[in-house]
């Protein structure tokens, strides 16, 4: 109905979950006619780069590595005083992965 051709999602090497919901998404949408392209994530010192792992840096105060595994437009928000709520609930929180 919409002229849909292609879905894109990113690449999940963490999250069991996230992989399944790709893998069935692929065969759905294959019966469909439409193509999943999984794009890759982008990576550091050969690891996929994470939000969780993300959010642990920050938690940690390890804004070097927020630095270098965000966009400069990212971690401009996280230092900025608007984020400060922000912070302060990720540093509160126990479980900051995603599985």
């Amino acid at each position: 109905r919409l002229n849909i051709q292609k879905r894109y999602v990113g690449e999940e090497p963490y999250s069991k979950m996230t992989a399944t919901y790709n893998q069935v998404l692929t065969e759905v949408l294959d019966e469909a006619g439409i193509e999943l392209v999984i794009v890759p994530r982008k990576t550091q010192n050969g690891q996929a780069i994470s939000a969780s792992n993300v959010r642990l840096a920050v938690a940690k105060d390890d804004w070097e590595f927020v630095e270098a595994s965000t966009p400069a437009t990212t971690l401009a928000y996280l230092q900025s005083p608007q984020a400060a709520p922000v912070i302060e609930r990720i540093k509160s929180c126990l479980n900051l992965t995603h599985h």
